[in-house]
């Protein structure tokens, strides 16, 4: 038999203490995974608040103007900083999410009712720390949730507002003070210019005031404040626009793009997403959701007979069951789950972090629907004067033994399942991936790059060590731009020629301007790339590589133009070594990115995945550092082959396949050079054949 305890003392550890116990345990799993350096995912927003993306910003005005400060520290201790403020972040959803979930009232259908005892609705009994508990580790350990908590994530920082707003809502419900529903109102405004999900679900937010206000919400004094507190949260969508006309004059334009921008996207879940899609978005989210906002009345219905009741509690348990398994079952990431249905259109695959306010709210459904099965099979029955029957008894027993084992069970199955991801994730392949593009660089040089954030990898890698001051880094997609060559002046007022000022912008923008500002820097210092190119720029250069880095040199005359100098001997040496001598830890990426081929050579957690029917995903950082070193590996296999070096070329040309299985280039070098190698005759192709072989890179 349950004791019944005191409601005020339960009330007040469950919902006061408890969030931040079970926070606390899951950022210390943060801090011991946390990402100490950069990620794919965090290159750009750390590159655009170092500086080294150089044009204003357009959109995420409110993670924009918190994160504004951390620009003043140095430019080694932002990534890590950064980094450890979205853990901040992810802490204090968490906590929202135990508190939200304590106070979720457990009176939806007439069986709840009847074994409830107050007039709140919330669970009071020794087992009330369950539900808060399970939601929060099912929601923190969740792969999704999870790295966007490790790495420095914009959609953090949106959820930690949704989370508030949610949060106050219940507050109000408890409460009835209006002062909760207009901080709701706020917060979650500001959300809305941030993040198009939270506008997306800007109607519900409103129907759920609606919803708990009742007839109250139509007075014209409360509409009227509500209104105001929502007009005062859109207002930072005027913050980037002011930053923007203070620096180049637009503010109408950035302000435009930022509203079109997040009105394009939710359009284009509603109207062009497959239907299929959008249920499954929706089926482990918003549908149970719903299914548990509404305040069921079965007898209502006009059935009173004790098997039209027996009927109907049953089928609400059966509901309740599935919708409890649906949602746990998504936070592993299943083929119906959130993280699945991303890979299905291709706008958000790179955006995982703005549905995070989907998994916030299904694992307040996990946290309401454990709660569910706690009071309907309570055996405390005092309300309806009989006592505890045997089959009442034995159901509590289970319910609970049951809960017990998914507390256990879930978090176990989330670690094993998601470290894995996160080592690699947060492991050292960036750091050893910018070890590599600045190993072969010489003391003094000026390096290239065409994105700004691998630039900043290789400028933050050697600040590490000080040596950053030895180089002038420059983006070659910003080159031509008056403001960006202006800003390169001010750094390097010695290396840049100050001339092209005095003249007019559109001599800046020309390609012969750009070139010529290149050749005057190749007389000063050596010019290196970070990755293979094309372009003007090797009009008057030829590529010599060296492992990863790619010196520019001067073509000797004019006329050798068309054909650079053959390397030497010594160069394809250096090469050659670097690339054996960092094989090994290349290939640690390969069980990322590789999908097993069959059962005997998949590893015991593959199995348990593939017993699980939990599909297997590529890492993104994994993928995207393979398609880097392919590139790389393709580069160096063309000039190998160009210098008779046959077998070294095919074996580069297969390791390029490995890396990245979509280089199709790589794959069609190789078939050539097996030809070249059997001594058989190349036959030029039908050009239209040949470019249907590269799909959806035959452009």
């Amino acid at each position: 038999m349950t004791t019944r305890t005191d409601a005020g003392a339960e009330k007040s550890f469950v919902s006061a203490l408890l969030p931040w116990i079970v926070a606390a345990a899951v950022a210390v799993i943060y801090l011991l995974t946390l990402n100490h350096w950069l990620s794919f995912k965090n290159l750009q927003p750390v590159a655009r608040l170092t500086g080294h993306m150089w044009t204003p910003e357009v959109f995420s005005p409110v993670f924009t103007l918190v994160t504004s400060p951390f620009h003043w520290l140095p430019v080694s201790w932002v990534p890590l900083t950064m980094n450890l403020f979205s853990a901040a972040c992810a802490f204090f959803v968490l906590v929202l999410l135990a508190r939200s979930v304590a106070l979720l009232p457990q009176d939806r259908t007439q069986k709840q009712r009847d074994r409830l005892h107050g007039p709140s609705g919330l669970l009071t009994t020794q087992w009330a720390w369950i539900p808060p508990v399970l939601a929060t580790l099912a929601c923190g350990l969740q792969l999704t949730f999870w790295e966007n908590a490790t790495t420095l994530s914009s959609g953090m920082l949106d959820l930690l507002l949704f989370a508030y707003s949610v949060r106050c809502l219940l507050e109000y419900r408890i409460s009835k003070q209006e002062s909760w529903i207009l901080r709701a109102a706020v917060v979650y405004a500001l959300g809305v210019t941030d993040s198009w999900v939270i506008m997306a679900l800007l109607p519900g937010f409103l129907v759920a005031i609606l919803w708990l206000r009742g007839l109250s919400f139509f007075q014209l004094h409360f509409l009227s404040r509500l209104f105001l507190c929502l007009l005062l949260g859109l207002l930072a969508y005027l913050y980037l626009p002011f930053l923007h006309w203070r620096s180049d004059g637009y503010f109408w334009a950035p302000l435009q793009q930022n509203i079109r921008w997040e009105f394009s996207q939710v359009v284009y879940i509603f109207k062009y997403t497959q239907h299929h899609v959008q249920f499954l978005l929706a089926m482990t989210s918003l549908v149970p959701l719903l299914f548990i906002a509404i305040r069921w009345n079965p007898a209502a219905a006009g059935d009173i007979s004790n098997l039209g009741k027996a009927l109907t509690t049953l089928t609400f348990h059966l509901i309740h069951l599935a919708l409890l398994l649906l949602c746990i079952g998504a936070a592993f990431d299943p083929g119906f789950g959130l993280r699945d249905s991303l890979r299905r259109f291709r706008i958000l695959t790179s955006n995982r972090d703005q549905l995070l306010p989907l998994y916030f709210i299904m694992a307040l459904c996990i946290g309401y629907l454990a709660g569910y099965f706690l009071v309907v099979f309570r055996t405390s029955s005092r309300r309806q004067g009989r006592p505890t029957s045997p089959a009442e008894k034995i159901l509590h027993k289970v319910s609970l033994a049951c809960l017990c084992a998914l507390l256990v069970l879930v978090p176990a199955g989330l670690l094993y399942k998601n470290v894995p991801e996160i080592k690699m994730t947060n492991g050292p392949a960036m750091k050893e991936y910018a070890s590599l593009i600045t190993e072969h660089l010489p003391s003094q040089a000026v390096i290239l790059s065409d994105d700004a954030p691998t630039l900043m990898l290789a400028e933050t890698w050697l600040a590490r060590t000080r040596q950053d001051t030895n180089y002038v880094f420059l983006e070659t997609q910003s080159l031509k731009s008056p403001d960006y060559y202006r800003l390169q002046t001010r750094h390097q007022p010695e290396l840049l020629p100050k001339d092209l000022l005095s003249l007019t912008n559109s001599a800046v923008l020309t390609d012969a301007g750009a070139l010529n500002m290149i050749l005057g820097l190749a007389e000063k210092r050596p010019i290196y790339y970070l990755q293979p190119s094309f372009g003007y720029y090797f009009e008057a250069f030829y590529v010599v590589p060296h492992g990863m880095d790619y010196e520019l040199k001067r073509y000797p005359t004019n006329e050798a133009i068309a054909t650079p100098p053959p390397l030497s001997d010594a160069v394809f040496t250096e090469n050659e070594n670097f690339w054996k001598e960092h094989d090994a830890e290349l290939r640690e990426l390969l069980p990322a990115i590789t999908i097993p081929a069959d059962v005997e050579e998949m590893t015991p957690r593959q199995r348990w995945l593939h017993a699980m029917d939990i599909p297997f995903e590529k890492n993104i950082d994994a993928l995207g550092l393979g398609s880097t070193y392919s590139r790389a590996l393709n580069t160096w296999g063309v000039a190998a082959q160009r210098m008779g070096k046959l077998e070294a070329a095919g074996a580069h040309f297969d390791e390029a396949a490995q890396f990245y299985p979509d280089n199709v280039v790589a794959k069609e070098n190789s078939a050539f050079n097996k030809k070249l190698r059997k001594g058989e005759r190349v036959v030029a192709e039908d050009p239209g054949a040949f470019e249907d072989r590269f799909g959806k890179y035959s452009s």
